[in-house]
C-alpha cells in the first residue's frame, strides 16, 4: 500500500516535470507522446529510486524512529526521488531535441 502511494506520488510528480516543451516541427500529439516516453524512462528510474529507500529504511528506519528523524529523513528521500524523475524528464526531453521556456 505505501509503495501505491509513494509511486502515485511520483507519477504526479513527473506528471509536474513534464512541462512545456516544445520542438520545431513537433505537433502536440507527437509531443505528448514524446514526453510520455519519457515519464516512462523516468517511472523506471523512480522504481529503482524506492527500492533503495525502501531496503534503507529496513535497515536504519528503526534507529531513525528512536532519534525522531525518521519523518524527516523520509521526506528527503521523496524529495530526492522526485527530483531525480524531473531531471530524468528532461535529459529525456533535451536528448530527443526539445526545449522548455525557463
Amino acid at each position: 500500500m505505501k509503495r501505491s502511494a509513494a509511486l502515485a506520488c511520483l507519477a504526479l510528480a513527473a506528471c509536474a516535470g513534464g512541462g512545456q516543451w516544445s520542438k520545431p516541427g513537433s505537433d502536440a500529439a507527437a509531443t505528448a507522446q514524446e514526453v510520455a516516453d519519457c515519464r516512462a524512462v523516468a517511472g523506471n528510474a523512480a522504481a529503482s529510486d524506492q527500492g533503495i529507500d525502501q531496503d534503507i529504511l529496513a535497515s536504519r528506519g528503526p534507529d531513525w524512529a528512536r532519534a525522531r528523524t525518521l519523518p524527516n529523513l523520509r521526506q528527503d528521500m521523496q524529495d530526492q526521488d522526485r527530483q531525480h524523475v524531473d531531471a530524468v524528464i528532461s535529459a529525456c526531453m533535451r536528448a530527443k531535441g526539445f526545449t522548455k521556456p525557463s
